[in-house]
């Protein structure tokens, strides 16, 4: 058996799985405007595709708890390997990924928030 590739090593798709794709960027842009995508070749699978999908979300694996139903029947009743992966935005993962005790010193947008005040001598 032949397997179908769908996507280039260059993360160029064909017609068929682009549908797919496009299909489920507007699924997710419909409950997350914000969100952008980058589309490549699986790394251990080549033959898969996959949609990386950037959203301003804390947990951004709610994005496959709205479409992971739409994503199998993709994969099962087409067998087209697309799948997604939610990632949260530049920004949000910094915010992550700051101690606490930063966070409430220095606020969402990087300026510090008033409790960072210097205290009058």
């Amino acid at each position: 058996m032949t397997t179908k590739w769908h996507i280039d090593a260059h993360g160029n798709v064909d017609d068929e799985a682009m549908t797919y794709v496009e299909e489920l960027k507007r699924l997710i842009l419909s409950r997350h405007p914000e969100a952008t995508f980058e589309l490549r070749p699986g790394g251990d699978n080549p033959t898969a595709i996959f949609l990386d999908t950037y959203v301003d979300l804390d947990d951004p694996f709610k994005v496959l708890d709205e479409i992971s139903d739409r994503v199998v029947d993709i994969q099962v009743d087409q067998g087209i390997p697309l799948h997604v992966l939610p990632l949260r935005t530049a920004a949000r993962e910094q915010e992550h990924r700051m101690p606490k005790a930063v966070q409430s010193v220095i606020g969402p947008s990087g300026q510090p928030t008033e409790t960072a005040t210097t205290p009058s001598i």
